[in-house]
């Protein structure tokens, strides 16, 4: 018969899977460095939570985005485009008055201008656009990449005082040569960056500045050691060739892979996880742990604090979710919503491309196309019906993922 009286250990006080908290005592008040990590545990566990929340709903207006608008897009520009060349058997076959010609141009590259939101020219409509546009579509290119370039070249300048060159970078590009050409510029950025702090070592140092660096470098050391003194415990207890039970060698092979690595690559954050994990599995406390040794394990939960806050401020402005930045300011629904609203407008935009085919080509042709020049003339909204800040980060993704020639023409017209 057990003994009754015999009491288990007391756990590790867990919030989540992934979080484990010092269990406070009735006898004893948790140490400052124990509030601390306990503090530090729960920010890590609501920051992750945050940011795997964001990006699945990042995601989820993506799919929306791809499903209820990407469609509607490439219809609508596919009607355009049949639209332009109707437009443009008319300019050619029908006997029109100079100033009809005039405005035809007009409409044709204003037509354009819109598609070319949504798709990539043929060379025969880029013919077609450049008959009448001020600007080719090839110079309206060229002048744009110019534009993205000056303007990546100065965030670089005002974010880190770094000057990076972007002058071999060009339309055409293959893949493989954007991201060499993009690997060296990382470079630069990089040797720079290096070269700047070199020189603001070598300026003499204050009293404070020193005693600064002093415990800089001491608290690297205790991370460095902290580091040896983690692998060398754990892979005591997760070294394969020690377990006996077969069900667990699997287990333990692929703890011991990701300890090893985490190791060779000094990252102290997958360590001190692994650590943790070996502690709760284990049914330990981490109420042993020396102030001195938890001072350590804060240093780096504070890191790992301000790493995943600078990945969520990121993950807003990824160029994967540059077509959903206008939504993600609302509430999910009303995002979705929103979405969905800009979906079922371009299908009414495919439906008006079609209706104005239907009038190109019936027996009053050349009436319907005096309502259309007429309409034209009256429209005041924007060619590209984009904000400015989605503009940029469309510029963006097209550079790095679109192929060579699906640019942006501004439309300007002769």
């Amino acid at each position: 018969m057990k003994n009754s009286k015999t009491n288990p250990p007391q756990p590790v006080s867990s919030v989540s899977k992934d979080t484990v908290l010092i269990p406070a005592h009735r006898k004893k008040t948790l140490s400052k460095e124990q509030t601390i990590f306990n503090k530090l545990s729960l920010q890590i566990a609501g920051l992750r939570k945050a940011l795997k929340n964001d990006e699945r709903r990042y995601n989820t207006l993506a799919d929306c985005f791809l499903e209820q608008v990407k469609p509607m897009e490439a219809a609508y520009a596919s009607n355009l485009t049949i639209v332009v060349k109707r437009l443009y058997e008319m300019y050619q076959q029908e006997k029109l008055s100079k100033k009809v010609k005039k405005d035809l141009g007009a409409l044709i590259v204003v037509t354009l201008s819109e598609t070319f939101q949504y798709c990539a020219p043929a060379e025969d409509i880029k013919t077609i656009y450049n008959k009448f546009a001020e600007i080719s579509y090839e110079e309206e290119e060229a002048g744009q990449l110019a534009e993205m370039k000056e303007s990546f070249e100065d965030m670089f300048q005002d974010m880190y005082g770094a000057t990076i060159d972007l002058s071999a970078l060009r339309t055409d590009m293959s893949e493989e040569e954007l991201n060499q050409t993009l690997g060296k510029v990382q470079e630069s950025l990089e040797n720079q960056l290096h070269e700047g702090k070199s020189q603001e070592a070598s300026k003499k140092k204050s009293k404070k500045e020193l005693e600064q660096e002093l415990k800089d470098q001491q608290d690297e050391e205790r991370k460095k050691k902290t580091a040896r003194a983690i692998y060398t415990s754990l892979a005591k207890l997760l070294h394969p060739d020690l377990e006996i039970d077969t069900t667990l060698k699997p287990e333990k092979e692929e703890l011991m892979k990701e300890l090893t690595n985490a190791y060779q690559k000094n990252d102290l954050h997958k360590l001190l996880q692994l650590e943790i994990q070996i502690i709760y599995q284990h049914g330990e406390n981490l109420d042993q742990l020396t102030d001195e040794r938890l001072g350590v394990i804060n240093a780096t939960l504070q890191d790992q604090v301000a790493q995943i806050e600078h990945e969520k401020e990121l993950l807003s402005v990824h160029p994967k979710y540059a077509e959903i930045f206008e939504f993600m300011s609302y509430p999910l629904k009303q995002s979705i919503g929103l979405i969905r609203q800009q979906g079922h407008a371009l299908r009414e935009m495919k439906a008006d491309a079609l209706h104005d085919l239907a009038g190109l080509t019936g027996k009053n042709r050349l009436s319907y196309l005096a309502e259309m020049l007429e309409r034209s003339e009256t429209e005041t909204e924007d060619e590209f019906g984009r904000n400015d800040l989605e503009d940029f980060l469309n510029a963006f993704e097209q550079f790095s993922t679109a192929p060579s020639g699906q640019r942006r023409a501004t439309g300007k017209k002769r």
